[in-house]
């Protein structure tokens, strides 16, 4: 080899280095709906993630579901996060940037539908504690539903 070659590979070697201090933590996404939510996950520039974020567990107080993306993402940024439930009627709002190293999303309903939004939109104590749905609390004795309200206060 010669020494342009080597140097060339030096570089190349330290710019891999450098790359991988700036990889992003692999997507999570909280489901606070009674279904599981087909997501996929859209890059920039990098491949799209498909998976199953499962549903709120249906007893009292129940967790939500959480689902970390399969695949890692190292240093590509989101623009998109899509959803569908399965045999349900629920429309999802997506989540759209141009471009964020957000890794922590949540499916919440707030105002009239669910919405996939980021950890910068949510208070996470708020989303654990909201239990807001069109179903009602699935869990409680009489499965009515209740009235809701939206994550960010007050009435939808």
């Amino acid at each position: 080899m010669n020494r342009t070659s080597l140097r060339l590979l030096a570089a190349s070697a330290c710019l891999a280095c450098a790359a991988s201090a700036y990889a992003y933590d692999r997507a999570i996404i909280h489901n606070n709906a009674y279904y599981p939510v087909n997501v996929t996950i859209k890059y920039a520039a990098c491949r799209s993630d498909s998976f199953t974020v499962p549903a709120k567990a249906r007893t009292k107080g129940g967790s939500a579901g959480q689902a970390t993306a399969p695949t890692n993402r190292g240093g590509c940024l989101i623009t998109s996060i899509t959803g569908n439930m399965s045999g349900q009627n629920y429309r999802i709002d997506p989540y759209s940037s141009s471009g964020t190293g957000y890794s922590q999303f949540y499916i919440s309903y707030s105002g009239g539908s669910y919405k996939i939004l980021s950890q910068w939109e949510v208070d996470p104590n708020e989303f654990l504690a909201n239990n807001d749905s069109p179903e009602g609390d699935l869990a409680g004795s009489d499965h009515s539903p209740h009235p809701h309200r939206s994550l960010f206060g007050g009435k939808p």
